[in-house]
C-alpha cells in the first residue's frame, strides 16, 4: 500500500503540489485543514472527497475548531463524503491498522488540546497492534524542536511514552510544528519506526514542504 501524507495546509491545500496519485493508495491529512470556521472546513472536505485516491483518512488539529464544537455534523459530512474521520478510534484498511487522534499539549486556547495528565489517559486508547499511528503532534522528541525563544522540544511526552511501546508500529504520521517537518528513524526498545511531521506549512504559514510517500 502507497499511502501519501500531509498536514497543516491551513486552507491553502489547493495550491499543494500532490504529485502523481495514480499509484497511491491511501492519503492521510493530519489536522489544521481548516480556518476553525463551517466555510473554510466545507471547502476543505469537497477538496478531499474530490481526490482520485481510494482512500481517504482524516484526522483533525488544533484549528479546527468546528470539528471541536460540531463533531457529530462534521462526523456525518465525512461519512457522506467517503472520508474516514479517526478521532481516538481506528480503522483496518487492506490489513493495515490505522489509528488517529487529534489532541495536544496544552497551547493557548485552541481545539483538542489538554494537560499530559490527561493526554496520557486518552494514549492509552491507542491499541497495541497499531501499524500506521495518525496524530496532529508529535511525541516528545521527534521532529518537534521549535528554535524560537521558549521552545525547544514541545512535543507530548505521554505519546513519546505511548508510541515507544507499540510493537508493531511501522509509521508515526503528524504535523502541528511546522518548522519541524521531515523524517526520522526512531529505535525504541520495542522496535524501529518511522516518524514523518508532514507539515505543509512553514512558521511564516507558506507552502514549504511537498507531501510525503510511503509504503507498507
Amino acid at each position: 500500500m502507497q499511502i501519501l501524507a500531509l498536514s497543516d495546509t491551513h486552507t491553502m491545500h489547493h495550491k499543494v503540489d500532490l504529485g502523481d496519485l495514480s499509484k497511491i493508495d491511501c492519503i492521510v491529512h493530519t489536522g489544521d485543514f481548516s480556518n476553525g470556521d463551517e466555510l473554510s472546513t466545507d471547502n476543505f472536505l469537497c477538496w478531499f472527497s474530490d481526490l482520485p485516491v481510494k482512500h481517504k483518512i482524516l484526522v483533525a488539529g488544533n484549528h479546527d475548531k468546528y470539528v471541536m464544537h460540531y463533531n457529530d455534523k462534521f462526523k456525518i459530512k465525512c461519512a457522506v463524503l467517503g472520508i474516514t474521520y479517526l478521532q481516538d478510534s481506528g480503522v483496518e484498511i487492506e490489513g493495515i491498522k490505522f489509528y488517529g487522534t487529534p489532541w495536544v499539549n496544552k497551547f493557548y486556547n485552541w481545539a483538542f488540546m489538554c494537560y499530559e495528565k490527561d493526554l496520557s489517559k486518552i494514549y492509552k486508547l491507542i491499541p497495541k497492534d497499531t501499524q500506521v499511528l495518525l496524530s496532529h503532534g508529535p511525541a516528545q522528541g521527534y521532529l518537534d524542536f521549535v528554535p524560537r525563544i521558549g521552545g525547544g522540544h514541545v512535543g507530548s511526552l505521554a505519546l513519546r511514552n505511548k508510541v515507544k511501546k507499540l510493537k508493531q508500529l511501522k509509521y508515526h504520521i503528524f504535523g502541528h510544528i511546522h518548522c519541524g517537518a521531515g523524517t526520522e528513524v526512531v529505535i525504541t526498545k520495542a522496535g524501529l519506526y518511522k516518524a514523518i511531521n508532514a507539515s505543509i506549512l512553514n512558521d511564516d504559514y507558506k507552502i514549504a514542504n511537498k507531501p510525503i510517500v510511503i509504503e507498507i
